[in-house]
Formats: structure tokens, sequence, C-alpha cells
């Protein structure tokens, strides 16, 4: 590796004292491949490993990882029945992603359904879970340490929501690490949407009714009133004699 902070890459299986296995998942853990290749210099290629440019890219057990040299990576990790796709830095902290459009998979065809989502109203409307205004802990770590290319950076403020905050409310929609399996890792945002999309409907049905029966109640005393006005000749110019 050509990368400031370089290593070289060894052939044969990763170490078993540096496996690094996780509990659930039972995959070798792409970030311990990496910090071990930082701490001794040396990186276990274990099947398959592709390198040149000042980047990587290696397979052990059912993990595959991709490392540009200088921060990020990437690594997909079998989590069966599913995959999961990681962004990280070198640092563990997570990466941004980005792009024109991210669409889920979601036809009938791929799921059991059981019924409509109930109570949605009422996670809605539960004071454990707020949109939060924060700031992220890497972006204040990164703006402890001025650099050159951005001298004058701040970490910015974010919207969201806590993921230990709604595990209380509706762990459905937490994933939780895989590496500590106690700990809430990320949500779905998009199923946070399906329950306000529910909670809205549910709140519209409770309350049309009531909002129509004001209504109606509203006319009918306008016309009453106006059915008083014409005894009395309130309105049409008479008045008392």
């Amino acid at each position: 590796m050509t990368a400031t902070n370089s290593f070289t890459i060894l052939a044969g299986g990763f170490p078993t004292i540096r496996l690094g296995t996780q509990t659930y998942t039972g995959t070798l853990d792409a970030i311990e491949m990496i910090n071990h290749a930082k701490t001794t210099g040396h990186f276990w290629a274990g099947q398959d490993v592709h390198a040149g440019e000042g980047h990587f890219i290696g397979r052990t057990g059912d993990t595959y990882v991709l490392f540009d040299g200088a921060s990020a990576f990437y690594n997909i990790v079998q989590m069966p029945p599913i995959t999961k796709h990681n962004f990280r830095h070198s640092n563990a902290t997570w990466a941004d992603v980005l792009g024109q459009s991210f669409n889920n998979v979601s036809s009938e065809r791929f799921k059991e359904i059981e019924d409509v989502y109930p109570n949605a109203l009422s996670v809605v409307m539960d004071p454990r879970v707020h949109a939060m205004l924060y700031k992220s802990t890497a972006e204040l770590e990164y703006a402890k340490a001025p650099r050159a290319e951005t001298p004058n950076y701040e970490a910015p403020y974010h919207v969201g929501f806590v993921a230990e905050d709604w595990h209380a409310v509706e762990p459905n929609v937490v994933t939780m690490d895989p590496e500590e399996l106690s700990k809430p890792l990320a949500l779905d945002y998009l199923a946070i949407s399906s329950i306000t999309f529910e909670g809205l409907k549910s709140y519209v049905a409770q309350t049309e009714p009531r909002l129509s029966a004001i209504d109606q109640h509203l006319v009918d005393i306008d016309a009453h009133l106006a059915s008083l006005d014409s005894h009395t000749g309130h309105g049409q110019g008479g008045g008392n004699p």
C-alpha cells in the first residue's frame, strides 16, 4: 500500500487470534481487519484480496471489505437471511451515503401481510420520541482539529431521531448493533414514515366526524339566529315603531 498509513499484505488466512468473530453473525469483523493492519503494519488477506493504487479489496469468511487507503472503507456482511452494506471511516465512525434516490423493494410478493399497523397514533403521540436537533460527535471531533482545507469548519446541526428512544416505543424500526446486540444502532426512517402516515389517517378518521358535527352545529345556530332575526324584524330595516 502506498497510502500514508501503509501496511504490507501477507498471504494466507487471517490469524486465528485476530479473527474478531461476531457473536450474532459468525462473520469476521472488517473493522478488526483494518485495525490489525494499522496496528501491526500487516494485513492478512484471508481467502481473497486485490490491492493497488492505495486501496485494497479483501474477503475473509462472509465479510467483504473495500479500503480506500486513506480514511474510509466499505464492507458487506452476510447476516442471513439478509446482507448488510456498511459505510464507515477507519476510526469506526459512520460515513454519509449520497445518491439521487433509494427505493425499498416493497412488493406484496415478498411479504406476508399481518394487518394494518395498530395504534399508530399512540406511537406518534408518545412523549418518549421526538424529532431532535443535534450535532454529530464525529463532526464535533473533526472541528477540534482545524485543517488547512477547512480552517473555519463548524459542526453543523442535524435533525433526526434517537434510536434508543424508538427502541423503547417501537423496536421494530430499530437495527441493533451486530457487534453488541444489546445496543440500538440505526433506525428505519421509512418505517417511521409509514407509522406517521397511518397515525395521520387514524387522526383524520377520529377527528373528521367531530369537526363535521361542529360545522353542522354552527350551520344550525346560524339558521336559528336568522329565524329569530326574521321574527323580530332585525336586518330588514324595521326597528321598533
